[in-house]
């Protein structure tokens, strides 16, 4: 009637496998693929296999799906991957905070992809602390292109200040052991940090500048 009715908050979804994938069938995909066929030269699409970082960095949005871990199981994630690449796309996005977070879930899920033989690419966005050689050799194997890594700062003290909870020999070691497994390394960077000096800056800008990268930004925090 006339009155508003506030409810209390849900619990967050526990079973994700129990929430169906996207009708991409319902999608215009002739018009997704070759949006991305003109603009980048290989067609993409997204899907998110978790929910939720236990980390808190400072800038981080993270509030949106919280502390908690959620994750799909393989069979879901690798059903949905099938999907995708029956429609026709080259690549897929997994859009995940942090898609290798677990490394025991994360080399089964690429077990499962190079058992398949799916005839797909995809990308991915790791911290540095969860990547090591195994770790890329295994996701080349199972048919990773490129992983972006949140490094943020060149400056370690930069990196205390944002609660990243990494150090730069960390990230230097993580880019090196994804291009040796033949991996792309995209790396993202934030200049002019409340807290930082024109030596922390330019800290940052030597760094990722000796990294060998093949993607990087930088952008301003506001």
């Amino acid at each position: 009637g006339a009155q508003v009715i506030h409810t209390p908050p849900r619990a967050f979804i526990a079973d994700l496998d129990s929430i169906p994938f996207p009708t991409r069938s319902q999608f215009d995909n002739d018009a997704y693929k070759a949006y991305y066929q003109r603009r980048f030269h290989y067609t993409t699409t997204s899907m998110i296999t978790s929910r939720g970082c236990p980390f808190s960095c400072d800038f981080c949005s993270r509030p949106i799906f919280g502390a908690d871990i959620h994750t799909r199981s393989v069979t879901n994630i690798v059903d949905e991957v099938a999907e995708i690449a029956g429609l026709g796309y080259d690549r897929v996005w997994f859009a995940d905070d942090c898609f290798t977070l677990n490394s025991r879930h994360l080399l089964a899920v690429c077990e499962e992809l190079s058992r398949r033989r799916l005839d797909v690419g995809w990308e991915c966005l790791s911290r540095v602390d969860t990547m090591n050689g195994e770790v890329a050799t295994a996701m080349k194997h199972a048919g990773c292109v490129r992983v972006f890594f949140g490094i943020e700062s060149g400056n370690d003290s930069v990196l205390e200040i944002m609660n990243k909870r990494i150090n730069t020999s960390q990230a230097e070691h993580a880019v090196r052991a994804a291009k040796a497994a033949g991996l792309q390394a995209g790396a993202f960077f934030i200049v002019g940090y409340p807290g930082e000096s024109d030596k922390t800056v330019l800290d940052t800008i030597r760094f990722a500048s000796k990294l060998p990268l093949d993607y990087l930004s930088f952008t301003l925090p506001y």
